[in-house]
């Protein structure tokens, strides 16, 4: 009888420990887009050449018969940069640094043209460099002066190549965020962005979901859709869809991305991910 309760008990301490976690994976994949229900989810694997872990990779099923490619990325650093391949029939994934030379020259050499003026927020003679997430967490309206008034952005670039590392798209998104007041410290929000295609692809559309100024809360969305004709022949488009969305909170920001495509199927794509992340306080 003893034995059969330690069992018991066993078995219900490993059930209680694993609750958090699936918690924490649900919320993540609540942060996703929703307008198309999902039928399955396979989690992506990296394979032995991979030079880092990814976490969070999947691939789902959708009621429309599509599929989207979905990952989540934790930013606790300055700066983060890596290329990815996705082999969606070995649900595999291979990751490189931003500066491997496993990836192609020209495709870093590009990437360093593009992310290398990235600017940052000047740092006052009064002021004080303190990355996100420690000038706070934006959890509501505080009544009292803010001790540390901060500003800063979280900011994030999807870039999308096929399986021969011919650039196809750009979405970019800015969450900019800041907080202060004298009579009562609060946070607001606002995000921006823009969507750029290579010259042989055009942006069906690029919106702003989510992200119209707003207080006590950090997140913003961006969503845009790219199509190429083969020869202008409107029945051979290829479909490209990109969903980036970003939350700011301690202890630290979190991306979620989509990337989804209809018409020419590629099985093996690649995915370049650059953010970076700037907070200042200013001490009175």
């Amino acid at each position: 009888m003893h034995r059969s309760l330690s069992r018991l008990s066993l078995f219900l301490v490993l059930i209680a420990a694993a609750l958090p976690l699936a918690a924490a994976d649900d919320a993540r994949q609540q942060r996703f887009g929703t307008d198309v229900g999902v039928l399955a989810r396979h989690a992506l694997t990296a394979t032995a050449d991979s030079e880092l872990t990814l976490g969070d990779v999947s691939v789902v099923d959708l009621e429309d018969g599509t599929q989207r490619l979905r990952f989540a990325r934790q930013l606790n650093a300055a700066e983060d940069h890596f290329f990815f391949q996705v082999d969606i029939g070995n649900a595999t994934y291979t990751a490189w640094r931003g500066d491997s030379t496993k990836v192609p020259e020209n495709i870093r050499r590009h990437s360093a043209e593009r992310f290398g003026n990235r600017t940052r927020l000047s740092v006052g003679a009064s002021s004080v460099y303190d990355p996100p997430p420690n000038c706070g967490l934006p959890s509501g309206p505080q009544f009292e002066p803010c001790d540390n008034p901060c500003s800063g952005n979280s900011n994030a670039v999807l870039t999308s190549y096929d399986g021969a590392w011919n650039w196809l798209a750009d979405t970019e998104g800015n969450l900019n965020y800041s907080r202060g007041g004298v009579h009562g410290c609060r946070w607001f929000s606002w995000m921006t962005g823009h969507c750029l295609p290579n010259t042989n692809w055009y942006t069906q559309s690029c919106n702003i979901v989510t992200g119209s100024p707003f207080i006590d809360g950090g997140s913003g969305t961006i969503e845009g859709r790219y199509y190429n004709t083969s020869a202008g022949n409107p029945n051979l488009t290829t479909n490209i869809r990109h969903w980036l969305r970003i939350d700011y909170a301690a202890p630290a920001t979190w991306v979620y991305y989509e990337y989804s495509f209809t018409g020419e199927i590629y099985t093996t794509f690649h995915i370049e991910f650059f953010a970076w992340q700037n907070g200042y306080c200013f001490p009175y």
